[in-house]
C-alpha cells in the first residue's frame, strides 16, 4: 500500500516538474541537477524534519511531565518549529 501511494505522489509530480523544465527555454539546467534538488527535496526535507521533531519533543518531555500535554506542545510547538 506505501508503494502504490508513494507511486501515486511522485509520478504526477515529475510530470509537473519535466513540464517545467521543458517551458525554460533559455538557460535550462541539466536534468540531471533538477533531479537532485527534487529528490533532496522529498527525501531531505522528510529525514531532517523526523530528527529535529524528535529532539524537540524530547527536550520538551524535560519540561512537560503528563502524556497529554506532551502531544498537544508536540502538535502547538514542535510542529511548526520545525516545519518552518
Amino acid at each position: 500500500m506505501i508503494f502504490i501511494s508513494a507511486i501515486v505522489a511522485i509520478v504526477p509530480m515529475l510530470i509537473y516538474l519535466l513540464l517545467i523544465w521543458q517551458f525554460d527555454r533559455y538557460d535550462r539546467e541539466p536534468i540531471s541537477l533538477v533531479l537532485l534538488n527534487y529528490f533532496w527535496g522529498a527525501v531531505g526535507a522528510i529525514f531532517l524534519s523526523y530528527i529535529g521533531s524528535n529532539y524537540l519533543l524530547k527536550f520538551i518531555g524535560i519540561f512537560v511531565q503528563n502524556p497529554q500535554t506532551l502531544d498537544y506542545s508536540q502538535t502547538f510547538i514542535a510542529a511548526p518549529l520545525v516545519e518552518e
